[in-house]
């Protein structure tokens, strides 16, 4: 198996995983008969780096492997391809958020039936909400 033939086929499979690839998974991408070393691939590895030098892309090593990715002073323009979209909520969801931390959800607007609006601040304890009087009236700020 010659050189170039191992350095393509790592230089693809490189382009295809959405992950690194560690050294260890490159070369199980060969067949048993023609299976490069551990150092054949790593030689590989180092020619492909080399080629990219002065390029828009780079062979770079992680953690978890070994990865092509767009050289650091390309990404401003490169990221361009993924424009900034503002993000788009339904109506469902907005209506479970409350609008300000001591709000209940916004799905059951103020003074509707069922609706327990904050005194002083806070939500109303479980308590208070099965009492069947407003918080207001237990709390003495409404008249009778």
């Amino acid at each position: 198996m010659s050189e170039s033939y191992v350095r393509n086929v790592i230089e693809a499979a490189l382009l295809a995983a959405d992950t690194p690839l560690p050294v260890a998974e490159l070369t199980r991408l060969f067949g048993d008969s023609a299976r490069p070393s551990a150092q054949q691939v790593r030689a590989a590895l180092a020619a492909l780096a080399a080629e990219y030098s002065g390029r828009g892309i780079e062979l770079k090593e992680t953690a978890s492997g070994f990865r092509i990715q767009v050289r650091r002073e390309l990404a401003a323009e490169i990221s361009r391809l993924w424009p900034e979209r503002t993000a788009r909520y339904s109506r469902a969801l907005l209506e479970t958020l409350p609008g300000r931390p001591d709000e209940n959800a916004l799905s059951i607007p103020p003074g509707a039936p069922g609706a327990w609006l904050p005194v002083a601040g806070r939500l109303p304890a479980p308590a208070e909400k099965s009492a069947g009087t407003s918080m207001a009236r237990r709390k003495g700020l409404e008249s009778a």
